[in-house]
């Protein structure tokens, strides 16, 4: 609209879209009903091992490092001696799930909090927090709470489960940038930030070392 211009309006027809976009976050297979024209991108995942920051690739990595600062020739042999135990060789645990392609929105959480230990995942199961503009369909909470329930192992099912939607009564979209904006103000805040060169050569491993919190 253009000051001294009449506004103008335009009317736009909308069928099975309306559905579709929320039903998507679910059900991941209605976003191909137009065709496969555009390329999802999603991130790998990490070849190293979850749980400890100085695995095998991190050992391998400082090894080469090391070898270049002294020689050669003592690199190639620091490396042969590293002995890595058959736990951190990257490989999925056994029961963690692995899965391919597109993942819906509660196999994603799913999938995540079996990734964790085992005594953390009663309590990660019970209080899920879902930030994103694209949490703000109404009643997301509840479908996604319903969905969850079902797959969560009764050996991990917590007394009361809680899907937030919003926190606070804050726009879901903006709730990431408001921590974000809090956490720049903390003392030390300088020190947690991650460059695009760190999160590419290390990954989560320099998550771990910088994060303010153990998970």
């Amino acid at each position: 609209m253009e000051p001294g211009c009449k506004p103008v309006t335009y009317d736009i027809q909308l069928g099975d879209e309306l559905l579709i976009a929320p039903l998507s976050l679910c059900y991941p297979a209605l976003l191909q009903l137009t065709g496969d024209t555009t390329r999802v991108l999603t991130q790998p995942p990490y070849p190293g091992h979850h749980e400890d920051p100085f695995d095998d690739l991190y050992l391998r990595d400082t090894s080469r490092r090391s070898g270049k600062e002294s020689s050669d020739g003592a690199g190639e042999a620091a490396e042969e001696d590293i002995a890595v135990d058959d736990n951190l060789n990257g490989r999925p645990e056994t029961g963690c799930p692995v899965l391919s392609g597109l993942m819906s929105l509660e196999q994603a959480i799913h999938a995540s909090i079996e990734r964790c230990p085992e005594e953390a995942r009663r309590r990660l199961y019970a209080c899920i927090v879902v930030v994103g503009a694209g949490a703000n369909f109404p009643h997301l909470g509840k479908w996604l709470q319903n969905r969850i329930s079902l797959q969560i192992p009764m050996a991990y099912r917590p007394e009361q489960l809680e899907v937030i939607t919003r926190a606070k009564d804050l726009d879901p979209g903006t709730v990431a940038w408001k921590g974000a904006a809090l956490m720049t103000g903390l003392e030390g805040s300088g020190e947690l930030w991650l460059s695009k060169a760190v999160w590419t050569k290390h990954g989560v491993r320099a998550l771990r070392e910088k994060c303010p919190f153990i998970w």
